[in-house]
């Protein structure tokens, strides 16, 4: 029985159509690789911003304000310069009373809330490095809960300020990592101009922040910044204030 041999012109084809067959197969897995990578990464981003929202939302729809001499509650806003999450001292970006869940030790549940943010490269407050943060202070945090009958007073207020004793200084709790920065908007915009603490309540709010992959953190460099760069999303959302939480 005569045996058939493949010419080399033959074995040369072949190999071509199986390289091509390969190619199309690894340009497939490279594809559904990186829609998959997108696809984990919009999760994690917009998930983030939906928790992020519904707690800002709950904690600024259940804010109180007063004027009523000698039992005054205070709103504050850093606007401008008085807010650079690059400066450790300045990542107060908004703080207020509001009635918020309370720690298992506390007797009310109003609470003073602030929100913070720091972007910058300290080594000694890398842990906190774009996590926005949430401070939450109660009753049972003892003298550092004193924002009854404070009154007006315009200028800026940091961690530890001069009008609001130890402002964001006990219960401060990471929210979500990933955060390139955040806006708070305050209206109407003709009031809310200046960073100052008011005894009333903005009408509303609009909250501007930007994301980012948490995850491409590990990721070395130089590939890391434009990973993080390209993965950057932008969220904005406008929350009304119910006026008849106003004390007068």
């Amino acid at each position: 029985m005569r045996k058939t041999r493949f010419t080399l012109i033959e074995i040369l084809a072949a190999m071509a159509v199986l390289t091509v067959l390969m190619a199309m197969v690894f340009t497939f897995f490279a594809s559904a690789q990186k829609a998959w990578s997108i696809t984990d990464t919009n999760t994690r981003i917009y998930e983030n911003a939906r928790v992020v929202f519904d707690l800002i939302s709950r904690d600024l729809q259940c804010a109180l304000a007063s004027k009523e001499s000698g039992r005054e509650i205070p709103f504050y806003q850093a606007f401008g310069t008085d807010f650079d999450p690059n400066n450790w001292n300045k990542r107060l970006a908004l703080y207020f009373v509001t009635v918020a869940p309370p720690t298992t030790t506390a007797q009310t549940q109003i609470c003073e809330v602030g929100y913070q943010l720091y972007t910058g490269s300290a080594s000694s407050h890398s842990g906190d490095r774009y996590w926005l943060r949430r401070s939450r202070t109660c009753d049972s945090d003892g003298a550092v809960w004193n924002f009854y009958g404070v009154t007006a007073v315009a200028g800026a207020l940091s961690p530890g300020g001069s009008n609001w004793t130890d402002i964001g200084a006990t219960g401060t709790q990471k929210v979500i990592p990933g955060v390139e920065s955040i806006r708070f908007d305050l209206f109407p915009a003709t009031t809310w101009n200046a960073s100052q603490t008011r005894n009333e309540l903005p009408k509303a709010v609009r909250v501007t922040i930007t994301l980012f992959d948490p995850k491409l953190m590990n990721v070395p460099d130089p590939v890391r910044n434009a990973e993080i760069e390209k993965s950057k999303r932008t969220f904005s959302k406008l929350i009304f204030l119910p006026t008849q939480q106003q004390v007068y």
